[in-house]
Formats: C-alpha cells, structure tokens, sequence
C-alpha cells in the first residue's frame, strides 16, 4: 500500500503568534443627516422635499441618526495549537480549550513578524470597509433621490385621476340634472 506525507507548517504544541481578529463595532453620528434624522433634498427646480434619512435607517426601519460601523483590529495572540486539519490546500489549526481557530497563514513562530503582518491586515481592512461605507452611502441616497422622482410622479398620476374623475362625476350630474 501506498502512503503519501504530507509536512505540515507548524507542530502541534509549538508556541507560535496569531495574527488575531479583535471585531469591534463602533456607532457614529450619521454623516447625511448628523443625528437629526431629516435631509432635505432641494431639486433642480428650486422645490425642496424633507425626507426620513436614509443613510442611517436599518432596512424599511426608522432613521436613527447613527451608522454602525465595523472595525477589526488585528493583534498578535499567543496560540498552541492542539488540532491541525486540512482543506484543499489549506491548513487550519485549532485549540481545544477555547474553541479558537487559525488558518496557517495567520501564524508565525516570530511576535515582530506576527505584528507586521498585523499592520498590513489593519490596513487593507480599514481601506475595504471605507469602501464599503462609501459605496453604502452613495446607493442610500441615491435611493432617496429615486424616491422622491417616484413619489412625485406617483402624485402627478393621482391628480390626473383626480381631475379624471371630477370631469366624469361631473358627466354624470348634467346627465342626471338634463333628464326629466
């Protein structure tokens, strides 16, 4: 029978560095809004609408003048591993006692080489979710602004209904007033 070896990058027991993710999420004042919950949108025209803010409303809630942002801070941990398994080409490492788990490109036998690579994850995740909060933003009031281009002409179509309707009822009553 066959046997293929297949190395692994650190020993189970070897005292290494993780590069840790420490999640933190963090409200700040709405920067459409700036807590007051209303903008107000002046068109193109000179007309102004105020309108619930959309850049500080979860889903189909109410405004609450405040964004929750998501920042992750990255920190060497200490970790021993006590598990080691493998997909694909991937090798992940457990420890028992705590239930935490580490890819093995987030480890290192160094502290220094552990926080520089720290650094870098710092940096490329607070350059993504700035990105994501820019473009959340934009599609939120872009949104509004779709709103109030719909809702205006939703309300053009009701007066002409309006004014349909009064035009018939008032068929109706000549019609009614001719008839003997």
């Amino acid at each position: 029978m066959n046997q293929a070896t297949i190395s692994i990058p650190f020993a189970i027991g070897e005292n290494l560095w993780h590069a840790a993710p420490d999640p933190d999420a963090q409200w700040e004042v709405c920067d459409t809004c700036f807590g007051t919950l209303k903008v107000t949108m002046v068109l193109g025209n000179g007309e102004k609408h105020v309108l619930n803010c959309a850049a500080c409303r979860l889903g189909y809630g109410q405004p609450s003048g405040r964004i929750q942002t998501h920042r992750y801070r990255y920190t060497p941990k200490e970790f021993i591993p006590t598990n080691v398994s493998m997909s694909g080409d991937e090798f992940h490492y457990s420890r028992d006692e705590s239930g935490q788990f580490a890819y093995a490109t987030t480890l290192t036998r160094d502290r220094a080489e552990c926080q520089v690579m720290c650094d870098e994850m710092n940096a490329k995740h607070a350059a993504e979710e700035h990105g994501r909060c820019v473009a959340n933003r934009t599609s939120k009031r872009r949104d509004m602004v779709w709103a109030v281009g719909y809702w205006r002409g939703q309300l053009r179509k009701a007066e002409a209904d309006v004014a349909r309707l009064r035009e018939h009822l008032g068929i109706v009553i000549e019609h009614k007033k001719s008839k003997p």
